[in-house]
């Protein structure tokens, strides 16, 4: 089967830049959710669950968009950097 790559997307030119947060537990599962609708801006990764500490990895081509989402995130989702 071949690879399929995606080429709307823009190059990933560096490292991702990692964005840490804590949110209440209870909100990771939505969060995680509404991350997903905006396949290749962020990656999301709950490194403790208990408690709801999260962190993104961001490609630097997409950084102003992730920032946009963010902000949107913490307008419904009590969320804090870490």
């Amino acid at each position: 089967m071949p690879v399929r790559r995606f080429r709307n997307y823009p190059p990933f030119e560096k490292d991702a830049v990692k964005v840490c947060a804590l949110i209440e537990p209870k909100h990771i599962g939505d969060v995680s959710r509404f991350i997903e609708v905006y396949e290749g801006i962020a990656l999301m990764r709950t490194k403790d669950p208990s408690r709801g500490l999260i962190e993104f990895w961001v490609s630097p081509s997409f950084i102003d968009d992730f920032e946009e989402i963010f902000e949107a995130l913490r307008r419904n989702v009590p969320m804090e950097s870490a």
